[in-house]
């Protein structure tokens, strides 16, 4: 029997009932520190350059988990892009960001740049998402051989090749 690859494995139930008592341990944690949310905090701007830095890999490692699975589905394949969007937003993140890398300015970009890039970076990968969640309604079964990825646009054209 050959290997699916972890994409195609189902959870069970006792990885579910994880998932949901980490979601629980997450929720009863924000309710915990919420009373101190208004409490101001001296500014930590190069916290943003560790934070991008973090996201750019975890981002781009599960890029690669994703797309080298072996005939991934057209649907994983757009998450998988999705990813490599994010990836990249979160390294536009650090560079236009005041403080992250220089002490008192960002690398370029204006004031407003890096809350217009945030808002996209968000947006982007929500999109992504539901882009990947309609590809899957569409069609069944791998984005194979003599098939067209189907409805990709510029960025996910690179991946869906890639196999």
């Amino acid at each position: 029997m050959p290997y699916r690859g972890f994409v195609q494995e189902q959870a069970s139930p006792a990885q579910r009932w994880a998932v949901a008592l980490l979601c629980a341990l997450v929720l009863i944690s924000v309710a915990a520190v919420a009373p101190w949310a208004a409490r101001p905090w001296p500014p930590l701007a190069h916290i943003s350059g560790i934070y991008g830095a973090a996201t750019a890999m975890i981002d781009l490692a599960t890029f690669w988990l994703l797309i080298s699975t072996p005939r991934p589905h057209r649907s994983h394949v757009i998450v998988a892009s999705a990813y490599l969007f994010a990836s990249l937003m979160a390294v536009l993140h650090v560079l236009t960001f005041p403080g992250a890398l220089f002490a008192d300015r960002a690398i370029f970009g204006s004031p407003h740049a890096v809350s217009w890039l945030f808002v996209g970076w968000r947006a982007g990968f929500g999109l992504f998402v539901v882009w990947a969640i309609l590809a899957e309604t569409d069609s069944v079964g791998p984005a194979g051989r003599g098939r067209r990825p189907g409805r990709c646009w510029p960025p996910c054209w690179p991946p869906a090749r890639w196999r």
